[in-house]
């Protein structure tokens, strides 16, 4: 599955945003806007590279898709669109 344009626009927006606990790599217990590719990867279970292909609007497998848009709280429907 691919990202559409807009959907890989909603995707970065909502990856930027995430608020990710840091409290175990940091000694104050702040959050910090904004995720890594490797760390949106390991909360929707999926690699570093899928992230970053389907981020750039390239194919991966549906799971992958469906993991990162549930991870990013957004809407399949909003991200694929017709692919």
């Amino acid at each position: 599955m691919r990202a559409t344009e807009k959907g890989i626009v909603k995707l970065r927006n909502a990856k930027r945003n995430l608020n990710w606990d840091h409290e175990s790599l940091i000694e104050n217990d702040s959050k910090i806007a904004g995720v890594t590719n490797l760390e949106l990867g390991w909360i929707a279970n999926v690699s570093e590279s899928s992230v970053k292909r389907f981020l750039a609007g390239k194919f991966v497998e549906k799971e992958c898709a469906l993991s990162i848009v549930g991870a990013l709280n957004l809407e399949y429907s909003e991200i694929i669109g017709e692919n």
